[in-house]
């Protein structure tokens, strides 16, 4: 193996801000540095800029202020990241830049770079809707880009046919080490755990919301738990109608949840759920079967190829409440099966960095300056 030098290009850094692109960089260059390379992360601040060592990695925080007239125009840090990028990469010679936004992928590009430019979302009309200049700016930026990849079959499928561009499969991973399962059968009252940002309506609070009638109809002691903050699924409760008191007094509002509290929340559960739309992957539902916890998830982006087997989970019609319900009641069902966590626990090894994410990245990595230097050596 031959030891490369790497940046990974992301407006914001996990130890800032807690999201899932955040997190997929920090596990990335974790992995890599472990493997030997040489990582770099390229992220932004509004302070001074800086330069530190974090878990063998190089963090480069570069100051990133947005000019007013990109702020009217609606733009944002996300979109204009490349602007401040490109300054560091081009002072610096690597083998790969995997960049995180089109327009870190454009900088990447003009510094000479060779470049990995990932979609983060999963690509769809509703997403480029409400600027269609948005299109514009991801298709120069992947038509530049050395390679294109995406976190599942189906958001690589949906690049390729909204975007007209070839798209490779690098999925998001899970440290498996940290969600260790608890393997006994949950047989007691039915935990509900909601495996999602609350605050963002496509992840479909509104839809577990509305599902719980029915689940309580039949399982009374059923709990339906929700992490972060109770006023962002209050906009919801006038869809319950005359079920509303009955749903609410069957809700855990657990507030927002560190990181490392997951583990035991997931194995806390007897089912996890994401009714998600127009999501790449859905990682927490890895981490669910990691700790032993099956699964339901709506048909829709990236989430079937995770719940893609019946004895871990159950995926259900999008959009629909009583579908919802009758996927959790299977899915309670079979939380009860004493095989069920082993099963969910296995299956979460397709998406472990050191079995399978890992090397699929650093493949693609060198596949990448391997071309680069064939091309250097024949100049």
């Amino acid at each position: 193996m031959t030891a490369l030098r790497l940046a990974l290009v992301h407006p914001f850094h996990w130890a800032d801000v807690a999201r899932g692109g955040e997190r997929y960089v920090a596990d990335l260059a974790w992995w890599m540095t472990r493997r030997g390379h040489s990582v770099d992360v390229i992220t932004g601040t509004n302070e001074a800029a800086s330069v530190d060592v974090e878990d063998g990695f190089t963090v480069r925080r570069v100051k990133h202020v947005m000019p007013e007239r990109l702020r009217r125009r609606r733009l944002s840090v996300v979109e204009t990241f490349g602007w401040a990028a490109f300054a560091p990469l081009r002072r610096q010679r690597y083998d790969v830049v995997h960049a995180m936004t089109p327009t870190a992928a454009m900088a990447s590009r003009l510094a000479g770079q060779r470049t990995l430019l990932t979609a983060l979302g999963h690509p769809t009309p509703e997403m480029f809707g409400h600027r269609p200049f948005d299109r514009s700016i991801a298709r120069l930026a992947m038509r530049m880009a050395t390679q294109t990849a995406a976190f599942s079959d189906a958001s690589a499928a949906q690049v390729r046919a909204m975007l007209h561009t070839d798209c490779i499969v690098l999925p998001l991973g899970v440290r498996r080490d940290d969600f260790v399962p608890d393997l006994a059968a949950r047989t007691g009252p039915p935990r509900l755990l909601f495996a999602g940002f609350p605050g963002a309506l496509r992840k479909g609070v509104d839809l577990a919301l509305s599902a719980m009638p029915h689940v309580l109809d039949l399982h009374p002691d059923a709990r339906l738990v929700l992490p972060g903050d109770a006023g962002q699924h209050e906009r919801f409760h006038s869809l319950l109608g005359a079920d509303k008191e009955r749903v609410l007094a069957a809700v855990d509002d657990i507030g927002v949840q560190p990181m490392e509290a997951m583990p035991a929340l997931y194995r806390s559960a007897t089912v996890s759920l994401l009714p998600a739309k127009w999501e790449a992957l859905g990682i927490s539902l890895v981490e669910s079967l990691a700790c032993g916890t099956p699964a339901v998830c709506a048909d829709d982006g990236g989430m079937p190829s995770i719940v893609s087997d019946p004895r871990v989970g159950v995926v259900v019609r999008a959009n629909d409440p009583a579908a919802l319900a009758a996927g959790l009641l299977e899915a309670i069902t079979l939380a009860r099966q004493p095989e069920t966590p082993g099963l969910c626990a296995e299956h979460a090894r397709r998406w472990d960095w050191d079995d399978t994410v890992g090397p699929l990245h650093e493949a693609a990595y060198e596949r990448l300056a391997t071309r680069r230097r064939r091309k250097t050596s024949r100049g």
